[in-house]
């Protein structure tokens, strides 16, 4: 049974638009995570696009994550916030342009994915599991631990608009049709009464 969001993750509360394309990570700031793994396809599109990537979320890995931006020569473009208050996540969350949680670990459901879908942003996720089911059509889906699927999946987002836009429409939807918490538990509340009926 999927988690919901709360109805304060919206696009309506969003900020105004800086004009900067912001490629947003969170979460751990680990391998597992799929940062490591997004460092090196934001490299590999780097020279093509004027976007900057940024990590929100416990910097558990920082040292290395530092070692390999300095490798790929994108000290300019990545940015590390570290911890960050609720309030603060949802001001990184209207202030980006997409969301990328390129996990790695086996069975996650992608509540961070569907946080950012629920403002409006399109979303990029990995085809474990739980993920393509909450992501949709709010999003595009890379292959887990693929860096040029995941390279690919970020330059489509960033330079077509109009793929931008569609994927921004579904992600509202798809959010306000499954993920609200009224709509959540219901689907409790009916799972419920299949288990005592069984009994």
């Amino acid at each position: 049974m999927p988690n919901w969001v709360e109805d304060k993750f919206n696009p309506e509360r969003a900020s105004k638009k800086s004009g900067e394309k912001i490629v947003l990570f969170v979460g751990r700031l680990n391998k597992q995570k799929g940062a490591f793994i997004l460092l090196e396809a934001f490299a590999k599109i780097k020279d093509r696009m004027d976007a900057n990537l940024v990590f929100v979320g416990p910097p558990y890995e920082r040292e290395e994550a530092l070692r390999l931006i300095k490798k790929f020569d994108i000290e300019d473009r990545v940015k590390i916030v570290g911890f960050v208050s609720e309030n603060e996540l949802l001001k990184w969350y209207h202030k980006c342009y997409i969301v990328s949680v390129p996990t790695l670990y086996k069975g996650a459901f992608g509540l961070t994915l569907v946080e950012a879908m629920a403002c409006g942003k399109p979303v990029v996720g990995t085809d474990d599991l739980g993920v393509p089911d909450a992501v949709g059509n709010g999003g595009l889906i890379a292959k887990a631990g693929d860096v040029n699927s995941l390279a690919e999946c970020l330059e489509k987002i960033l330079t077509n608009k109009q793929l931008y836009n569609r994927l921004r429409v579904n992600a509202v939807k798809r959010v306000n049709k499954m993920f609200r918490k009224e709509i959540a538990m219901k689907r409790y509340l009916k799972l419920y009464e299949k288990v005592l009926i069984m009994d």
